[in-house]
């Protein structure tokens, strides 16, 4: 029989650990990261990177940005990862990351533990053509 514990940190749960065959404590990642590609290619559309799950929450991991050869070499594109309460509306419950990108500019954040509002869904959006975003992360669930 095989018995799986899960380690509780302040923003839920983050390891697992189990016993071997062998008597041996044995500790992982939670779970592992998700990615999800998009494009954000119209200036000021949403584009939906992951939705609400019943009893679970969204933990973004990192993000990676890369702004194309469409993007002005004289004016900043504004890009922001946000919570909402649809997959389509460009109003942002909250900001969840924000950032400022010239043409060919490249941006990797990683090591985040970002935890999502329960129900919300993570949407980007841009002030000018053409950004490249992959959102990592995985679900955890919530607590009630």
């Amino acid at each position: 029989m095989t018995v799986e514990v899960f380690l509780k940190g302040a923003s839920g749960p983050s390891a697992a650990a189990s016993i071997s065959r062998n008597g041996e404590v044995l500790i992982r990642r939670y779970t592992y990261d998700e990615a999800v590609y998009k494009e954000i290619g119209t200036d000021n559309t949403a584009v939906n990177f992951y939705g609400p799950k019943a009893g679970f929450q969204f933990v973004i991991t990192g993000i990676v940005l890369k702004a194309d050869a469409q993007v002005s070499i004289n004016t900043d594109a504004e890009v922001v990862i946000y919570e909402a309460s649809t997959a389509t509306t460009t109003t942002a419950d909250k900001v969840l990351f924000q950032t400022a990108m010239l043409k060919s500019d490249q941006l990797a954040v990683t090591g985040m533990q970002l935890l999502v509002n329960k129900g919300k869904y993570v949407n980007g959006k841009t002030s000018d053509d053409d950004i490249h975003a992959t959102i990592l992360g995985y679900y955890v669930p919530t607590e009630d």
